[in-house]
């Protein structure tokens, strides 16, 4: 069945899998972290605490993801005191989760890491 698809204010594409990812990780994040914030590409910003602040994108690559192609995956990032501590993309058609962490030196050090349950 295809999915219904509206456009966003810059004209890119948005679905209702976007919307009811972004809540489902907003849900999570909110229930483990309830004082952190949240920015969510489909939802904007939840201010709570701005030392805190995870950065989602639920889908990435929509049009892919629209069209039926294996190349669009879910991003997460979050972010401590203005610099980034954690990235974490996860692409589930091509099973290729990855992810970055930022030492005290600032040396990105990727590894493959397990996505679920890792909130």
């Amino acid at each position: 069945k295809p999915l219904d698809v509206e456009s966003k204010s810059d004209a890119s594409p948005v679905t209702i899998a976007d919307r009811a990812a972004e809540e489902a990780m907003r849900s999570v994040i909110n229930k483990r972290f309830p004082t952190h914030s949240v920015y969510g590409e489909e939802f904007g910003l939840d201010l709570r605490d701005s030392e805190n602040v995870w950065v989602l994108d639920p889908i990435d690559g929509t049009k892919s993801f629209i069209t039926g192609k294996p190349v669009f995956g879910t991003l997460v990032a979050f972010v401590e005191e203005g610099s980034p501590v954690l990235g974490v993309i996860d692409q589930p058609i091509t099973k290729s989760p990855a992810g970055g962490t930022f030492q005290k030196e600032l040396w990105a050090t990727f590894l493959p890491v397990g996505l679920h349950g890792y909130l």
